[in-house]
């Protein structure tokens, strides 16, 4: 189960990431 979590919080942090890289890219 904890694993399971870990794995989404990974998942949200990169996609954050991502969005942020892209927003950043816009400007």
């Amino acid at each position: 189960m904890g694993a399971r979590i870990g794995a989404a919080i990974k998942t949200v942090e990169t996609h954050r990431t991502n969005v942020m890289s892209k927003l950043d890219s816009q400007n």
